[in-house]
């Protein structure tokens, strides 16, 4: 049988090997990245070829690992972008981030409309809007995405449901706040200081969470929890390594 450090091995130099060619391989940062001072790209690195990888846990399914990776800057509706691509087993979808000195957004494509992810300055108690259409006084609203549509990845994989094929784990109402700063540690040991925890309404009364450190990006998120002292909900992802990816 083969056991789960095994298994997370294996995950890794396969999507090494499928994103950057059969002689690359991967190395995992011991230490946080040095990047510039714009705080955007402190709290999400954006340098090419950085990916990180989750191990992502839903209840009554067995668990999956996702990989985010940083592709090539290219010119993107009248400005420029880089390229995010996501990966969940043979399932590959590219979006776009465009950063400026006080936000960053995600688009899933040209024609979508862009998610603010994050707005700078990150202070306690902020909020915004992920989508420009909606103001940061509707906390009540929630905007699906892709509704009817169906909507085909890279991989050629089509599915009714926007949140599988979005290229970022955000999910819930419009309006997302800066809740603190803290410290944490995941479940493998890995321990994170001054991360930014960050958090939009859920379906059912619940909450949804995401954790960004500096200089390593997204470490974790939390989709429907009850509990804002102890989040636990529906998904759970922590971040299991990152790195580059050559």
């Amino acid at each position: 049988m083969i056991n789960k450090s095994s298994k997370i091995a294996a995950i890794i130099l396969i999507v090494s090997a499928f994103a950057w060619g059969c002689s690359g391989h991967f190395v995992t940062a011991s230490d946080p990245v040095s990047f510039s001072n714009n705080e955007v790209v402190e709290y999400f690195p954006l340098d090419e070829s950085y990916q990180s990888t989750f191990e992502l846990t839903q209840i009554n399914r067995a668990s999956e690992f996702i990989v985010f990776k940083v592709g090539k800057k290219i010119p993107f509706l009248e400005d420029s972008a880089v390229q995010w691509i996501s990966i969940i087993g043979s399932s590959v979808d590219t979006g776009f981030i465009v950063v400026s000195s006080s936000s960053l957004i995600i688009y899933e494509s040209s024609s979508s409309g862009g998610e603010k992810v994050l707005d700078i300055p990150l202070t306690v108690g902020k909020s915004w809007s992920r989508f420009s259409s909606i103001s940061a006084g509707t906390e009540d609203d929630f905007t699906i995405i892709i509704t009817d549509n169906k909507l085909t990845n890279d991989s050629g994989n089509t599915s009714d449901s926007g949140v599988t094929n979005k290229t970022f784990p955000t999910d819930g109402s419009a309006v997302m706040t800066v809740d603190k700063y803290e410290s944490i540690q995941l479940s493998n040991g890995d321990y994170y200081s001054n991360t930014v925890r960050i958090s939009n309404d859920g379906s059912g009364g619940t909450r949804n969470y995401y954790w960004f450190a500096p200089g390593v990006g997204l470490v974790k998120y939390v989709i429907g929890s009850l509990d804002a002292n102890e989040p636990k909900g529906n998904i759970e992802a922590e971040l299991i390594s990152h790195g580059f990816a050559y």
